[in-house]
């Protein structure tokens, strides 16, 4: 349940991409098995977001680009990379398209880690829902 109006804020600009064919296969980590969503048109999913903070360019993501944490990116353990995710913080109903080009986030209760810039658009904290 938002705590106020939906406010969009501008995002990622959704474009035809092809899928990455490497970074779509179903797989394993940790003992999980994970599988790659097919259609993400009718995808939904709540929880907590991660924002990762890695230099820019000292690592390169699942999609091969280096990350840069001044895009609109996001890293999610099964949709479709490339592909893009609206984002809401019900906290404050700021939302965002942001780019999915990477994977995870493993090991927490995160559904969705987001860049620097996709996190601070939306006036998250490591908390926020």
């Amino acid at each position: 349940v938002c705590n106020g109006p939906i406010v969009e804020i501008s995002g990622a600009d959704p474009r035809f991409e092809p899928l990455n064919a490497t970074a779509n296969q179903d797989y394993q980590r940790d003992g999980k098995s994970y599988k790659i969503v097919q259609d993400p048109s009718r995808f939904s999913q709540a929880g907590l977001a991660a924002i990762y903070d890695a230099e820019p360019g000292s690592n390169l993501t699942a999609s091969g680009e280096a990350f840069d944490p001044t895009q609109l990116t996001a890293a999610h353990p099964t949709l479709p990379i490339p592909s893009y995710a609206r984002i809401t913080n019900l906290a404050n109903g700021r939302m965002i398209v942001v780019r999915i080009n990477d994977r995870g986030p493993y090991g927490n209760d995160r559904v969705i880690s987001l860049s620097r810039a996709a996190a601070d658009r939306l006036n998250t904290s490591n908390n926020t829902k």
